[in-house]
Formats: structure tokens, sequence, C-alpha cells
């Protein structure tokens, strides 16, 4: 995990031991305070395809038979705790943001998506490549996200802040899960994985 926050703090190489010491008190508080939640629909491809818009989700999606559509959350309790660091700790809370947003990602990882002899492709998000961010509300009402009370603002930011929605295929061969970032062509993304 904490290579993972420190990407998402734009750290390259060696971490100094004040930092990796707040990560790990994050991680702590995170460990406290966050109340993961999923919620998901398993579909046929067919039902899907009126939601696939761009080319990225259509060739992510062409080996497919079903699809999963979810959306997960750490819970608002998150949020509060960052803002609340935000007033009197900067550091404190952008070391919170981060690894809570390595803790989602970590909470969706650990999923076991493969159903009835059919394999998991990786997570595809709103935003991903040409997939429009504005496919997010649309997403989260056609899976009742808000049943883990997950909503998106006029902005398509979601509430909580440290949810995520995403696609998933199904396909009959397994997929690689890992290389999310050679499927996308953000080339000049920082968050991009290098190898």
């Amino acid at each position: 995990m904490i290579e993972q926050v420190l990407m998402y703090l734009g750290i390259h190489g060696e971490a100094d031991d004040e930092t990796i010491r707040l990560i790990l008190l994050c991680r702590d508080e995170l460990e406290q305070i966050a109340a993961p939640k999923i919620t998901m629909r398993v579909m046929d491809y067919s039902a899907f395809v009126p939601f696939m818009e761009g080319e990225d989700i259509k060739k992510h999606l062409e080996h497919a038979k079903q699809i999963i559509v979810l959306a997960a959350t750490l819970g608002i309790a998150v949020d509060t705790e960052i803002k609340k660091y935000q007033a009197v700790d900067m550091a404190h809370a952008a070391v919170l943001d981060a690894c809570a947003a390595a803790y989602i990602e970590a909470y969706l990882d650990a999923q076991n998506l493969d159903r009835d002899g059919l394999y998991a492709t990786m997570r595809f998000s709103p935003g991903y490549g040409d997939y429009p961010l504005a496919m997010q509300p649309k997403l989260l009402q056609m899976i009742r996200a808000d049943r883990i009370g997950v909503s998106a603002l006029p902005s398509l930011m979601l509430v909580p802040a440290k949810s995520v929605t995403a696609v998933v295929g199904l396909t009959e061969k397994p997929q690689c899960r890992k290389e999310k970032c050679q499927l996308c062509n953000k080339k000049n993304c920082s968050y991009r994985r290098k190898k």
C-alpha cells in the first residue's frame, strides 16, 4: 500500500522517515473510520450496449459475455476526517487522502468478481480513456448506488469522495488485471504506472 500512496502523493523514489510515519498513521486511522461497502449488478452484454460511449470501453469489453457494473465507497466519515485535517494540518490531510485512495483500490482489488466459469477483467471507470465522466450518474442509477450512500454531484464528482464506479467484463478466458495504464490513452497522466 505504501508504494501506491507515494504514487498518489507524487513522490518518486524513496520517501523520508516522516512521510512513511505519516502514511502508517493515516493507514491506522482509516482502519478505524472507513466503512467499505459495495453494490453491483450483473447483466448480459447486450443490456449494457447503450452505456458504451467511446471506443475504449468497447475495446475493453469486446470479449465479455456478461457485464458487472459496481459502485464502492469508504463512507462519509473518511471525507469528514480529511476535511477536518485540511483546516489544521494540510500535510496530514494530503496523506490521509492518498491513503484513502489506495485503500479503496485495495478493497476493490480484494473482491472476487469471477462468476459461473467466467473471468473478470480489470475495472474500467468513467473518465478512463475516452469513456465519458458523464456516464457516472447513469451507472449509479442503474445499480441504485444510493443504497450504499453514493451519489454524483452536478460536477460529476462522487459523494462520498472516496467512492468508485466501474464496469467489469466477464470473459471466457482469464484477463490481465494489473496493467490498467497500458489500456488508457492518457499517456501524460501523473498517475500512469511506469514499467
